[in-house]
């Protein structure tokens, strides 16, 4: 049920285009919203992400009203209730996909052993988001999809997993599947003698606890 919706829902927002061409549209948008809408552009992946929680924060914090206003006053459709009900789940699936790439993204404050329980809370997560989820399943299954197929191989892979069990915040509890598990342990153990222990590269988790308790709170 998630594609009969996806027209109204982003393609009739022509909220998007007309605050970007046109002057006075900005101004009857902000005026009744008090912020400016976020346009989605090709260059960043997660634009389509962040205007549709703008709109939403405006529904939010302003009511239903700004938005039906803002339509009004510019002669554009008006959104249904059920199509903010499938922004809504748009927004909450997408959530913890954003927040799981920015941890991985990170520039700084970032760990090789972080990949694979970042993947593997957000297949978690998208599994629960699917129980709950009305129109945006289809969206759910196509996400994780995605990933086990992208990340098929690293999924298994000895050395990503040894990675993470090293890291004190993770160890083995990112995972209940013990052949994954003894991957990791076996891969340890071979190269306990090969290469000097580095206190460092798994130093620390207390930076990664909010960042990967955001992805379930999404």
């Amino acid at each position: 049920m998630c594609l009969p919706l996806i027209k109204p829902g982003f393609l009739q927002l022509a909220l998007w285009s007309k605050c970007g061409r046109s002057t006075a549209a900005a101004e009857i948008i902000e005026d009744a919203c008090k912020v400016q809408l976020i346009r989605p552009n090709a260059k960043r992946w997660n634009s389509l992400f962040l205007a549709v929680e703008r709109i939403l924060q405006i529904i939010e914090e302003q009511g239903e009203e700004a938005i039906r206003t803002v339509c009004c006053s510019l002669k554009l459709p008006i959104l249904s209730p059920v199509e903010i009900v499938f922004l809504e789940e748009y927004a909450t699936t997408m959530s913890p996909v954003a927040k799981a790439l920015n941890i991985l993204q990170a520039e700084i404050d970032v760990q090789m052993g972080w990949l694979l329980p970042t993947l593997t809370l957000l297949i978690s997560k998208l599994d629960q988001i699917r129980i709950t989820s009305r129109y945006c399943k289809p969206l759910s299954d196509a996400l994780k999809e995605g990933l086990q197929q992208r990340f098929r191989d690293t999924l298994v892979e000895p050395e990503f997993i040894a990675a993470a069990v090293l890291i004190p915040k993770f160890k083995t509890s990112w995972t209940s599947d013990e052949n994954i598990v003894k991957l990791g342990l076996d891969y340890i153990k071979d190269h306990l003698e090969e290469e000097p222990s580095n206190q460092s590269s798994v130093d620390g988790s207390s930076t990664s606890d909010d960042k990967h308790a955001s992805i379930l709170q999404a």
